[in-house]
């Protein structure tokens, strides 16, 4: 609504807009802000945990550790393992039917850090499965000027919701 006034005369008028976002969404029920790009399509990893999940993408080279309680409840970290560095721990050995985290989960896993005093492993506990492949995964974040969402492709094609400031994660 648009408003004008000179001494004691005014007007007032309604001009409506509508607003085309220029890339769309991956996936269906959209949130109503436009994404900040295209999606970006990349190669994912995920990898089940006592208590959370990792993904790792290709695309930005990050590892995404979410827990499934206390705060924060995800972390964003870059890749630290390269070809060439030990694949694991040959000291920590896993409990019957749970397997240690290899190569970039791993490197997070042993040497992340939650806090300046809790590592990565005391928050997810020891793997639950071998990582596996995510098929036809995409990432993709919303528009918002701060406290931004980011979505991405998760474990049997749900999308994953990292909420803004690490405060939380869902799945859609």
């Amino acid at each position: 609504m648009l408003f004008a006034a000179s001494g004691a005369s005014s007007a007032q008028a309604v001009a409506r807009v509508v607003i085309v976002c220029p890339d769309t969404w991956f996936f269906a029920n959209p949130p109503s802000l436009c994404p900040a790009s295209p999606p970006h399509s990349t190669v994912m990893q995920a990898q089940h945990f006592e208590q959370g999940l990792m993904l790792w993408t290709q695309y930005n080279d990050r590892i995404y550790i979410l827990y499934d309680t206390g705060q924060p409840r995800w972390d964003a970290l870059a890749n630290a393992w390269f070809p060439g560095q030990p694949e694991n721990d040959p000291s920590l050995v896993p409990p019957a039917g749970l397997y240690q985290p290899v190569r970039g989960f791993g490197a997070a896993w042993r040497t992340g850090y939650v806090s300046p005093v809790q590592v990565v492993r005391d928050r997810l506990g020891w793997a639950t499965d071998e990582e596996f492949g995510v098929p036809n995964a995409r990432m993709q974040c919303d528009s918002a000027p701060k406290y931004s969402r980011c979505y991405l492709t998760g474990p049997g094609g749900v999308v994953v919701v990292l909420e803004p400031e690490r405060s939380g994660w869902r799945m859609q």
